[in-house]
């Protein structure tokens, strides 16, 4: 196929042979491409594709973490019956504005849950977590008390504790 193609250009004149130097040539390794900037967003492509492999979090490799990352808890509102969802992020926070049921996570996660209380404050109960007695601080109802919940799933194992703040 590749001896047909000087042929055809040859019997197709110049234009042709102008327009076939428009395309990509493997030997080039996409070098050839007028704006690599533009090639990257016409793929949506964002930043991280031009990063070095060593810059990346990889999974099975070892590194260490020299830079800061910024967080944005996911507000959970008052917080009613529900089963904590580490879809949501692993920082939470909301309002215990009644009583509710907490029930275990379905995957393995590490969530932490702030809780701020208001005046119509109830009991929070917790449904299908594996704990012992000693699940740290109370979880009183006493109006602006705050206090983080930190719920841990492993192999189907589910926690939690109890972090009074005040």
């Amino acid at each position: 196929m590749s001896r047909r193609i000087p042929g055809v250009l040859r019997k197709l004149g110049t234009a042709a042979s102008k327009a076939v130097s428009f395309f990509l040539q493997t030997s080039n390794n996409l070098s050839d491409i007028p704006s690599a900037t533009t090639a990257r967003s016409n793929l949506g492509l964002g930043t991280a594709s031009q990063l070095a492999a060593s810059a990346v979090l990889q999974p099975g490799t070892t590194n260490t973490v020299t830079v800061g990352y910024t967080l944005t808890p996911n507000a959970l509102g008052n917080i009613t019956s529900f089963t904590v969802n580490p879809a949501l992020g692993n920082y939470q926070y909301g309002t215990n504005h009644g009583a509710a049921t907490w029930t275990a996570p379905a995957s393995d996660c590490a969530v932490d849950i702030l809780v701020t209380n208001d005046a119509s404050a109830g009991a929070i109960t917790f449904s299908g977590f594996t704990v012992g007695t000693g699940t740290g601080d109370a979880l009183t109802t006493v109006n602006t008390n705050k206090f983080i919940v930190s719920i841990r799933r492993i192999n189907s194992v589910s926690t939690y504790t109890i972090k009074a703040l005040q």
